[in-house]
C-alpha cells in the first residue's frame, strides 16, 4: 500500500465500480429503486492511498459520497476502485 499524502481529489466512474446488472431498464425495475438507488456517473471523492493486488494490479482507496437517484439519501463509503475507473479530479 502506498499512503496520498497529501490525500488527492479524484473523480470516480461510478459505471465501472457498480456496472448496471439489469438488461433493460424501465418497466421491470420499480420506480422507488430509480428512485432512491444509486447509479452510475462520476463521482468526487479522495483519493488515501493505492494498493496493489497479488495480481499486479493498482487499486485505488477512495473516500467518496454516494447520492441517491433523487438526491435525499447519502453514504459515505471508503472503497476500492480499479485504476482505470479513477482520474484526477476536473480532468477532460
Amino acid at each position: 500500500m502506498r499512503p496520498k499524502e497529501p490525500p488527492e481529489d479524484v473523480e470516480v466512474d461510478m459505471s465501472q465500480v457498480l456496472p448496471a446488472q439489469r438488461l433493460r431498464w424501465g418497466k421491470e425495475t420499480p420506480i422507488w429503486c430509480r428512485a432512491y438507488g444509486v447509479g452510475g456517473g462520476r463521482v468526487r471523492g479522495l483519493l488515501q492511498a493505492w494498493v496493489m493486488s497479488s495480481t499486479g494490479d493498482w487499486w485505488a482507496l477512495v473516500d467518496l459520497t454516494l447520492v441517491s437517484s433523487n438526491g435525499r439519501t447519502t453514504l459515505p463509503v471508503r472503497q476500492l476502485v480499479h485504476k482505470n475507473a479513477v482520474r484526477p479530479a476536473g480532468e477532460a
